[in-house]
Order: C-alpha cells, then sequence, then structure tokens
C-alpha cells in the first residue's frame, strides 16, 4: 500500500480477508463480505469453500457454508 525509505505499509489480499471474515461471520461481517466481494475474483463459491477448509482446517464441516457463501455473492450482484 505505501512504501518509502523508513516506511513500508502492506495489507492482506482481499481474498483472504474474504475468508477471515468467512470464518468469524456476524452480521456485520456480511455486509463486509457484500462489499468486497467483486474485488476477491473468486472463480465460485465452491472456491470460497476450498479456501476456507484450506486456511481452517480445524473449522467443523458446514453442510450450508457453499450456500451462504452463494448468499454473499448473491447480495453483492443485487447491490
Amino acid at each position: 500500500m505505501f512504501d518509502s525509505d523508513r516506511l513500508r505499509v502492506l495489507a492482506a489480499p482481499m481474498r483472504q480477508v474474504f475468508v477471515m471474515k468467512l470464518y468469524r461471520s456476524n452480521a456485520r461481517d456480511f455486509e463486509d463480505m457484500t462489499a468486497i466481494w467483486s474485488r476477491c475474483n473468486f472463480d465460485s463459491p465452491r472456491e470460497v469453500v476450498e479456501l476456507f477448509y484450506e486456511a481452517y482446517p480445524h473449522a467443523p464441516d458446514d453442510e450450508f457454508l457453499e450456500d451462504f457463501v452463494r448468499q454473499i455473492a448473491d447480495a453483492a450482484a443485487s447491490s
């Protein structure tokens, strides 16, 4: 984000931010995920689920996770 001789400011890629917010998933996170969806360039909700379990292998299986991600994508498309 910024780089000079004495200061370097880095930021996490939006895809990683999205997956971190998906792990937490409260009402505010849903709004944030909807807002950043288009900047993440995911191929599909399934890809997001795969990235989620890669990042959080300890997370319990959630048979509805892909549907939830689809809801986020749909909300982003309609806003």
